[in-house]
């Protein structure tokens, strides 16, 4: 599994060269079939964003979504760099 904590943003992470074997390894990668199925203008929420990841990776391979709305708590401290 690739460890998050190397890219300190979702730009950084997406344009790198893991981006495609880490975007099949998420949880939600298995979703993207089922939801090209359910039709156009599909509206969703994650919950526990955190960094945005599984948010991107559905906007980027869902053109079906229009609408997703990432919940969060937490605040994200990222040192380094």
């Amino acid at each position: 599994m690739i460890e998050l904590n190397q890219y300190y943003d979702i730009r950084s992470l997406t344009s790198s060269s893991v981006w495609q074997t880490y975007k099949s390894q998420t949880a939600s990668y298995g979703l993207i079939p089922h939801i090209n199925q359910l039709g156009s203008d599909i509206k969703g929420i994650e919950l526990g964003v955190c960094w945005g990841v599984n948010s991107y990776m559905l906007l980027e391979s869902c053109p079906n979504i229009t609408t997703l709305i990432g919940v969060d708590h937490y605040r994200l401290i990222v040192t380094g760099k």
